[in-house]
């Protein structure tokens, strides 16, 4: 249906638009835990289910690798807060990182990119955390969200 609406060479119009939407969903969710340190179901969640589409349109015959991506990389950051919660008993990693995570993999797949852009977020995160850290105290909340988000916009810019 959404071909009858696009004409076959306006694809990479389609392509921008998908691109553009995810990029700026990105910015919302990096806004919103930099401002609140949360990161708000009603932005992740329609931004995986844009990736589902922009999957099914321009890479098919990736789809395995994209959900893959999603399921490892969530499932990575959900062990990461379920064991810091276990060893410390209280948050550390709040759940909506690891939803942010598996959208990234929806949109980026499993290949290089998917890690760049999580390499680029954690080192991003970690130097500004030092910063924040030396600065405001050891006790205060970092938006890691915030940090991933530009991974993969940076990423996807770039890939």
């Amino acid at each position: 249906m959404i071909r009858w609406i696009w004409r076959w060479n306006d694809a990479l119009d389609l392509h921008f638009i998908l691109m553009a939407c995810f990029m700026l969903g990105l910015s919302y969710i990096a806004y919103r835990d930099w401002i609140d340190f949360r990161i708000p179901d009603h932005a992740t969640i329609p931004l995986g289910a844009l990736g589902l589409v922009w999957i099914a349109l321009f890479r098919p015959e990736a789809w395995f690798f994209h959900a893959g991506a999603a399921l490892v990389g969530g499932f990575i950051f959900w062990l990461i807060a379920a064991l810091y919660k276990r060893l410390r008993g209280k948050d550390g990693l709040g759940l909506g990182d690891a939803k942010l995570v598996a959208v990234g993999g929806f949109w980026l797949g499993l290949d290089l990119a998917f890690a760049i852009a999580l390499g680029t977020g954690i080192a991003l995160g970690a130097t500004l955390a030092l910063i924040v850290l030396k600065l405001r105290g050891r006790g205060d909340p970092i938006p890691l969200g915030f940090y991933l988000a530009i991974g993969f916009i940076v990423t996807s810019l770039f890939s």
